[in-house]
């Protein structure tokens, strides 16, 4: 009997040790569970939405430097890259991109954006890009440089006598006209540079020649190894062009704009780097 007495009371004692100790746990766990959440915590997880938000809409908060940057990071190549280290565009505007490449070549578009649209978004698409640079490579600098020299022979082929024409600077130019258009070409280091104008109006080719010497009289264009070129075309259906070539090695950079002046194209060559 009192054998029985004790075990009922060592299981008394026990089941009340149990329900004590599992009520303490229970008070731990609201405790854990209604502890105040850390505003550090809160404002990292904002910050992490905001950045995938800015990411989907572009952020307008980006230099046109950090967008560069941004660009060229996304150029997927092999190729060494070359662009601008800075883009001018208009107050109010924001800077966005599209790239494509291939094996041995790729091309960005720029574009000046009332408002922001992330690199390489599909929208742009329904956009005017207003400059174009890309870099192509070939077998090798041979190549590289007959590729320019076709493009330069093909723009403006200067055949029998010319007349001569200063530029200013004691930079003479040379003078065709008669042939469907006029144009005038001239040669500052390395590089070979044509101004050509409407029809037989040698009038429209001389001021812009005239400008661009006086312009590279304040900037410095990059040094091709062997040959580059400036096509400026008057003559273009959509108004003027102006299309840049210039060898390094065995690779040919390209700029292109048909919306820029010829001196706001110039400007940008003259900002083009290797990164």
């Amino acid at each position: 009997m009192i054998k029985k007495q004790k075990l009922l009371s060592l299981s008394l004692i026990l089941a009340i040790s149990f329900l004590v100790a599992c009520n303490s746990s229970t008070e731990d766990n609201a405790a854990e569970t209604e502890r105040p959440v850390d505003e550090s915590e809160i404002t990292s997880a904002q910050s992490q939405s905001e950045e995938i938000e800015e990411s989907k809409e572009g952020n307008p908060s980006l230099t046109t430097e950090e967008v560069l940057e941004e660009t060229v990071s996304q150029i997927n190549t092999s190729l060494p890259i070359w662009a601008p280290a800075t883009m001018e565009i208009p107050e109010g505007n924001h800077l966005s991109a599209k790239t494509n490449t291939s094996n041995d070549s790729y091309e960005v578009e720029l574009y000046a954006l009332n408002e922001p649209i992330p690199i390489n978004n599909e929208e742009l698409g329904e956009q005017d890009s207003f400059i174009l640079f890309g870099v192509a490579e070939y077998e090798s600098k041979e190549e590289a440089i007959e590729y320019i020299q076709s493009e330069l022979d093909g723009y403006l082929t200067f055949q029998g006598e010319s007349e001569e024409i200063n530029l200013g600077y004691n930079i003479p130019g040379q003078i065709q006209a008669g042939t469907g258009h006029a144009g005038i070409r001239w040669s500052i280091g390395n590089w070979e540079l044509r101004s050509v104008a409407n029809g037989d109006q040698i009038k429209e080719a001389e001021p812009v020649a005239k400008e661009m010497v006086e312009l590279l009289q304040e900037i410095v264009l990059p040094a091709p190894e062997e040959l580059g070129t400036v096509f400026i075309n008057q003559d273009h259906e959509e108004g003027t062009v102006t299309e840049v070539y210039y060898q390094v090695g065995s690779h040919v950079i390209n700029v292109y704009s048909d919306s820029l002046t010829p001196d706001e194209v110039l400007e940008t060559v003259a900002k083009m780097e290797e990164w």
